[in-house]
């Protein structure tokens, strides 16, 4: 596990070891490495934005988050990406409006 990833909490490496190890997602993988567009809404840490960008160089990724906590250590973690992805600081809904999350943490 990267040294950046060691310093994650209990789930963040449970998450981290189901996408980048055991690679959860690897039935998606050749929609992801043939995808032109990807949005990962609810966009967490930003484990599947990396590793979709991991998977395919062409990729333009859509990241949504709203916890600013969240998006913040996303950007950081992606910043290597940077030219491919739109960050969007915000929720997707079928309205408009606002809404108070709960997170724990």
């Amino acid at each position: 596990m990267p040294a950046s990833s060691a310093q994650l909490g209990k789930y963040e490496q449970a998450l981290y070891y189901e996408i980048f190890i055991k690679e959860e997602y690897r039935i998606a993988k050749p929609t992801i490495q043939n995808a032109k567009t990807i949005f990962d809404i609810g966009g967490h840490l930003g484990f599947f934005s990396e590793r979709c960008l991991s998977l395919n160089p062409h990729l333009q990724l859509h990241y949504f988050e709203p916890f600013d906590t969240l998006f913040q250590q996303a950007k950081i973690r992606l910043q290597d990406f940077a030219p491919q992805i739109t960050f969007n600081p915000f929720a997707i809904a079928s309205s408009t409006g606002t809404a108070t999350f709960t997170f724990n943490a």
